[in-house]
């Protein structure tokens, strides 16, 4: 504007009546809230972030099956479990009974995540007959990624009346 010997400040985003009286008005408040929820909002998802995991794991009993007897004594449920893998590397995936004295036993190949990827797969979850003390027991099935403990998953065993 000093080229054409205009005063400064003449083209702008502002209203006829401010630029009549020669105020500026930078900041209104629409913009100050804008500014607000957008700061907010990005917070928000630099949190989200910064507190998900590198594993997620989820566990369902297998729809339709009730219990298994083994020969040895013991009862045995099938489990249906995908571990989503949210890293750039491969992760070996085991899992433990937490609360009770038992054992897992996974069907097929050793676990291995894969990098960004999904792992689905079955497992049975073995209890010694002693254990077993009604139809519905809760049991802790620990997700463990080498020997780190990832989640643990609450679940029910069913077993005999």
């Amino acid at each position: 504007m000093e080229w054409i010997g205009k005063p400064k400040g003449l083209i702008r985003f502002d209203s006829e009546k401010n630029i009549a009286e020669g105020k500026k008005n930078n900041w209104p408040v629409r913009k100050i809230a804008y500014t607000i929820v957008l700061t907010a909002l990005i917070g928000i998802v630099i949190g989200l972030f910064a507190s998900r995991t590198d594993l997620e794991a989820i566990i369902l009993r297998t729809p339709g099956l009730m219990f298994q007897q083994q020969d040895n004594g013991k009862i045995s449920n099938m489990y249906n479990f995908k571990v989503v893998n949210k890293t750039t590397k491969e992760v070996a995936i085991h899992f433990k009974i937490m609360n009770h004295e038992g054992e897992v036993k996974v069907i097929g190949e050793n676990l291995k995540a894969d990098a960004s990827s999904i792992k689905e797969g079955v497992f049975f979850a073995i209890l010694p007959k002693s254990e077993v003390k009604g139809d519905k027991v809760p049991i802790s099935i620990g997700v463990y990624a080498g020997q780190k403990l990832i989640e643990e998953v609450e679940l029910t065993f069913v077993g005999p009346n």
